[in-house]
């Protein structure tokens, strides 16, 4: 993938500014080509411009479409171009020895290298270069940033849509620019393959190979090792005396540009001093005469505006006074109107209470007299058919079935709150943190010792029993004692006086106390070797007893020992000397099976109960289905105790019914009456109320009108002694003719020089020491001395444009030789082919 660059470079020399010439590169430049595997690169270049690169503070360098190659004398600048398009382009590295600091100055602070490329559809694809980053515009901008942070140089990337200028460039955001792996991405998805980047970072003379060259720059080659002597000699004189010039030339060139890098400085150091003493200058004199006849023609304005202010406010004040006293007698009269207005509302209310419970009297009245009626017309209907029974049975089997339903319901009750108290257990059991059941007496003296902070172990907590076969036998042997209560030395006192206060039926002992160590191993069918401690100090009296106590499968193993001795079954039979009881426990609580058993014991109770519940629900219905038939019957037979007088009793409801409803209509005439004459007093009241609101609304709106208009004229007054205050300084420092109208009139306004004055701060404190007075004299011999290098310059770039003509004569003479030395060699070997 071949890439063809041309640079016809030519230097010139233009002033710039009055004082300082500095040089340019005037550059023709074609579009980049590149093709791989049948696709065209996309993107030609328009033209390049370049911000404080190198020697260049600012130029912009067109391109064209031919394919050219980079010519000029050495430190023209074609590695100082290249080295900035390598920069852009992110090649991996710059020309030998080169670093982009290098071509940065010191006293710069950013340097910009831009390129606008095309962004046009190939002709073998329809998307454009710069699509995959969501442009479409026809041009697209490239640049590259060098921002001076700390003691290197930062890079930062932009690709923008269409021609964007450098000042627009220098308002960007941080935000908008690119990484610069994003950004050699987009160039790589635009066509800016890898092998482009090899190409441009390949030095001087790499590109010089065999393979690339033309036939003609192979006779060149062929020309630079072969020909006539006579004309090889002035051929190698007229080159070397060329590139001798050119040399100088360039060397002459570095100089001119080192002149010309000091000259900047020196311009840059005297137009800061002069720019620094014009600024001084400025300030002084506005802080000395313009300042203060801004702030008296502002004062003089001022007091004129105040004096206004006054007199508007006092006209104002008057109009605003009469009319707050006229509202403020108004509303002194609305509190009375106002609390009459709520006692018509209350009476209205009672009045409309009093009727409305009136008619409700004769609506029950009239739904009684209804009811009776139609119970009338049922018990005529069924009294035809009814059995006569005598009522007293009755009604003591009715009060039977009610006191069964009672019974229940109280069992029921009783027995639900068993349920919860089990089932709470059992959760309490059961839960991730399972906690043992103890009985109540426990559970209300452990919490008494916990409110007391009395540290305390239960001795069933601090006992494990190894072997579960033998739990029961164990438990009932330690029996009550399970619940002793080990307390520290220091609490024994306090624990025992709390136990004696709640009766708690269980030793309180001292865990401090070191019982004796027993002798020996106890024996293997002894309650104690089926035992383990928790903690060491046990009283010594539980011990003894385990130890003490044999195991035993039944009873009469346990008889077959000595008469003194103690054993216990498994079933929890105890024999001695005084001979055998059962002392079972019913519920487990050492050890890890006294959990289980307890958790055991609970489920089983809760589904007692449960069960037990269900049974009772239903015997109560049941008693409540009897109860509800005895009153039925009950009932029926009252009806047909009524049934004699029926008729009478029927005739008698209906006149009182139509009576009853005349009076109820009436009742609800009248009702409905009051209650429109409430509603009327309300909204009347309401309609008062709203207006006396908006009155005292108004009047506090004009009040604190009034105190505002009051409180505005007192500023405006102490603003005009303030003011005269200032006129009366004034005076004092400045002649009378500069406090005229005429004068004060071409003075701009305190609001327009205040930012000025800013400005010229700000830009003073730009510098950390004044500027010395002599730049100027130094920036002019600096000028002088860049002249004369610069008419040497030009003078020998005329000698060499005469060492180029000689060199080019020489060349074609010797091109002349060698095209027809070639000619006879070919001949030649034609002659020996044939």
């Amino acid at each position: 993938m071949p890439l063809n660059i041309m640079l016809d470079l030519r230097l010139a020399t233009l002033m710039h500014a009055d004082w300082i010439a500095k040089l340019q590169f005037t550059f023709k430049i074609p579009s980049f080509v590149c093709r791989q595997r049948n696709v065209d690169c996309v993107f030609s270049f328009t033209y390049v411009e370049l911000m404080n690169w190198a020697f260049w503070p600012t130029t912009k360098i067109p391109l064209d479409t031919g394919t050219i190659m980079i010519s000029g004398p050495n430190g023209s600048g074609k590695t100082t171009f290249l080295d900035a398009l390598r920069t852009l382009l992110r090649v991996p590295r710059l020309s030998s020895s080169r670093r982009a600091g290098d071509y940065l100055s010191p006293d710069v602070k950013t340097a910009v290298v831009k390129a606008v490329v095309t962004n046009t559809t190939s002709h073998a694809e329809e998307r454009r270069p710069f699509e995959s980053k969501g442009i479409t515009s026809d041009l697209v901008t490239l640049v590259v940033q060098l921002t001076r942070k700390g003691g290197r140089w930062e890079r930062r990337f932009l690709i923008l849509a269409n021609d964007v200028p450098l000042d627009n460039l220098r308002r960007m955001p941080k935000s908008d620019f690119m990484t610069p792996e994003a950004y050699s991405h987009v160039l790589r998805s635009a066509g800016f393959t890898d092998a482009l980047l090899k190409v441009l970072a390949l030095e001087q003379g790499q590109t010089d190979k065999l393979c690339e060259k033309s036939p003609r720059e192979l006779m060149d080659l062929l020309l630079d090792v072969h020909g006539d002597k006579k004309v090889l000699e002035r051929y190698r004189d007229a080159r070397q005396n060329y590139h001798a010039a050119n040399m100088e030339i360039s060397q002459l060139g570095a100089r001119l540009a080192e002149e010309q890098a000091r000259l900047v400085v020196a311009q840059r150091k005297a137009e800061a001093f002069q720019r620094y003493e014009k600024l001084s200058a400025e300030k002084r004199e506005m802080l000395a005469t313009v300042m203060p006849q801004a702030e008296y023609r502002s004062a003089r304005e001022s007091i004129e505006d105040a004096e206004l202010i006054i007199q508007d406010g006092k006209g104002q004040l008057g109009p605003i006074d009469r009319e707050i006293l006229d509202v403020q007698a108004q509303l002194a009269n609305a509190d009375a109107a106002l609390d009459a207005r709520k006692r018509a509302i209350i009476t209205a209310r009672e009045e409309k209470d009093e009727i409305g419970r009136d008619e409700r009297n004769k609506d029950i009245r009239l739904n009684t007299l209804v009811l009776e009626r139609r119970r009338l017309d049922e018990a005529r209907a069924a009294s035809a058919d009814i059995k006569p029974e005598p009522l007293e049975p009755l009604r003591e089997k009715l009060v039977e079935a009610r006191r069964t339903v009672a019974r229940f319901e109280i069992e029921l009750e009783t027995i639900r709150q068993e349920l919860l108290s089990r089932e709470h257990e059992l959760s309490g059991i059961s839960g991730e943190q399972p906690a043992k059941i103890y009985p109540h007496y426990v559970n209300d003296f452990t919490r008494l010792l916990d409110d007391n902070d009395i540290e305390h172990d239960l001795l069933c907590d601090v006992t494990e029993i190894l072997d579960t076969s033998w739990q029961l036998a164990i438990e009932s042997l330690i029996g009550g004692n399970r619940f002793l209560v080990l307390v520290g030395k220091r609490d024994q006192q306090r624990a025992r006086e709390l136990a004696e206060k709640a009766r708690y039926r269980a030793y309180i002992v001292d865990r401090d106390k070191q019982p004796p160590v027993p002798s020996g191993t106890p024996p293997g069918d002894s309650a104690a070797a089926h035992v383990r401690f928790d903690i060491d100090r046990v009283p010594e009296w539980v011990t003894d007893t385990l130890r003490r106590t044999a195991l035993v499968e039944d009873v009469k193993s346990g008889m077959k020992g000595s008469r003194n001795a103690t054993s216990v079954t498994r079933q929890g039979y105890r024999q001695d000397r005084r001979g055998g009881i059962s002392i079972a426990v019913d519920r487990f609580y050492c050890g890890s099976l006294g959990q289980t058993a307890q958790a055991d014991s609970a489920r089983h109770d809760v589904d007692r109960l449960r069960s037990r519940v269900g049974q009772i629900k239903k015997s109560r219905d049941q008693a409540e289905q009897q109860a509800q038939d005895f009153e039925r019957r009950i009932k029926i037979q009252q009806a047909l105790l009524q049934a004699e007088n029926v008729d009478e009793r029927y005739d008698e409801l209906s006149r009182e019914i139509r009576s009853a409803n005349d009076e109820h209509k009436f009742a609800v005439k009248i009702k409905v009456e009051a209650e429109r004459k409430l509603l009327e007093t309300v909204e009347t009241l309401n309609n008062f109320e709203h207006d006396t609101t908006d009155r005292r609304r108004w009047l506090k709106e004009r009040l604190e009108e009034q105190s505002d208009l009051a409180r505005e004229l007192q500023d405006c007054q102490k603003s005009i002694e303030k003011n005269r205050k200032v006129l009366h300084d004034i005076r004092l420092r400045l002649d009378t003719s500069l406090l005229t109208d005429a004068a004060l009139e071409e003075v701009p306004t305190v609001d327009e020089l205040t930012p000025r004055l800013y400005a010229i701060d700000t830009m003073l404190n730009e510098y950390e020491e004044p500027p010395e007075d002599t730049s100027v004299h130094v920036f002019e011999q600096h000028r002088a001395q860049f002249e004369r290098q610069r008419e040497l310059y030009q003078d020998h770039e005329d000698g060499l444009r005469n060492w180029e003509t000689e060199y080019r004569l020489a060349r074609e003479k010797y091109v002349v030789v060698v095209e027809h030395t070639i000619r006879e060699y070919r001949r030649c070997i034609m002659s020996l082919a044939e």
